[in-house]
């Protein structure tokens, strides 16, 4: 997948018509052997292929699908979309074979560039629909780089960004609706760029990303220490027990009750799009409960996992030049410290295939049975849940008690709305990795001058 420094690719064209073949040629003399990759430093490399038919391109699906090492590929092709009664098209066999292909193996990624002889709409299954009438070889060029943006995007990183001496992340609550506001344009920003989102909301000039769930979180970010940039987000769908007051989040109902009524103003002003998702909420509690593939199935999962004892994690998004640093990983943390400090027993989570390994080694299992489309968004999901029951091997719980002494050392606001500090990383994997914090303070702590004067973390385990 990575060679040379380059996230490589598999670009495979097959084309109906020879009109169609040149196109792709002529596309391919315009891409560079090194193109920049969404607004980072890394390089995507192209390998291309032709196939002549049907048979053929299956054919090299399997071959690519069967191989050890993980495979991202690109398929541009005309024979991939029907015509469905009205506006807009459907996936035809061909595709849904593809796709089925990948679901199973989730090692590898496939990305679609589908041309049609019309009017583009989104599709779902199709990473981008594009006119093919009149179409420039340069246009064509931008939508197969869009698409393994995308797929760089849902991968893995292999070259992390490093940290200088003095840069620090701070993840916290949200305090602001400024900050809430970034935090929607954050997710819109990369939803967008893996084609996640429906096409009006894609083409919405505010350029936002919101749910009706939104009014049901709390929602927390991660800042750039030295340009105080929103550069990750994360939202925390649960319900807020009334009466707590001396919580890390401090009053968590009137704090959900501030994020829900910011998150009403944004979406107001946004569009009327954005208000009417917030007027229609799910009657489900649970983000994940709101996916078709859940179906009936739904009454059984809360039969088992009371949402009283629970939450789901969603809308975990990173800012594409910082993926690498632990971001995610912190942001999980702060999900899992306030949910232990509420007394919660357990999180649910939805990620894409790829990611589930990772998700694992936080202490989420996956969900058996549960292979499910993410709510409002365009992509399969597994879904995956941690538990925090209190034993001496839950590794989750014995993180969440560091970081909740780590959270709880910050000074409380007069509101109570914002009882939590921060969790924070840095160059530093020693200090914050396993929540020992033993660098607080110290000169080669880049937050030195915040954690001076703090009271020391007691020994807890």
């Amino acid at each position: 997948m990575s060679k040379n420094g380059l996230f490589q690719v598999s670009l495979i064209f097959w084309a109906s018509s020879p009109k169609i073949r040149l196109l792709f040629e002529e596309c391919i003399s315009h891409l560079k052997s090194e193109e920049p990759v969404f607004d980072t430093n890394e390089l995507l490399g192209f390998t291309v292929r032709y196939v002549s038919g049907e048979k053929e391109l299956i054919k090299l699906m399997e071959e690519l699908v069967n191989d050890d090492q993980p495979r991202r590929v690109v398929l541009v092709s005309d024979g991939l979309l029907g015509k469905k009664n009205g506006n807009g098209y459907l996936p035809n066999q061909l595709t849904a074979h593809i796709r089925k292909l990948f679901s199973t193996t989730p090692n590898h990624l496939c990305g679609i560039v589908a041309l049609v002889n019309g009017e583009p709409h989104r599709t779902s299954d199709i990473d981008a629909v594009v006119d093919a009438r009149n179409l420039e070889p340069q246009m064509l060029r931008k939508f197969i780089i869009q698409v393994a943006d995308g797929l760089w995007l849902k991968s893995p990183i292999h070259n992390p960004h490093v940290q200088g001496r003095d840069d620090a992340i701070l993840v916290q609550l949200v305090r602001s609706p400024e900050e809430l506001k970034e935090c929607f344009e954050l997710r819109y920003k990369v939803y967008n760029a893996l084609g996640y989102l429906e096409e009006a909301v894609s083409s919405n000039t505010s350029q936002t990303e919101i749910d009706s769930f939104d009014s049901q979180s709390i929602h927390f970010s991660a800042k750039d220490f030295a340009s105080n940039k929103v550069v990750g987000t994360m939202r925390l769908v649960m319900r807020m027990p009334r009466f707590r007051r001396n919580s890390i989040v401090g009053i968590p109902y009137n704090l959900r009750n501030t994020h829900n009524k910011w998150t009403y103003e944004i979406a107001n002003r946004a569009g009327a799009i954005f208000s009417k998702k917030l007027s229609e909420q799910y009657f489900l509690p649970f983000p994940i409960l709101a996916n078709s593939d859940f179906g009936e199935k739904w009454p059984e999962f809360l039969h088992n996992y009371n949402q009283k004892y629970g939450g789901e994690v969603s809308r975990i998004v990173v800012l594409p030049q910082y993926r690498g640093l632990g971001i995610s990983r912190l942001l999980l943390r702060a999900a899992f410290a306030t949910a232990v400090d509420l007394r919660k027993k357990y999180l649910l989570l939805e990620c894409i295939p790829v990611h589930a390994v990772m998700y694992e080694k936080y202490g989420f299992k996956r969900l058996e049975g549960h292979h499910c489309r993410a709510q409002e968004l365009d992509q399969v999901a597994v879904g995956m849940r941690v538990s925090f029951e209190d034993t001496p091997y839950n590794q989750a719980v014995s993180l969440a008690k560091r970081d909740i002494e780590m959270i709880r050392r910050g000074r409380r606001d007069s509101s109570m709305l914002f009882g939590s500090k921060f969790l924070c990383l840095c160059r530093i994997n020693q200090c914050w990795r396993s929540a020992n914090y033993r660098f607080q303070g110290e000169k080669i702590c880049p937050l030195r001058d915040i954690h001076q004067g703090a009271v020391p973390l007691s020994n807890v385990c």
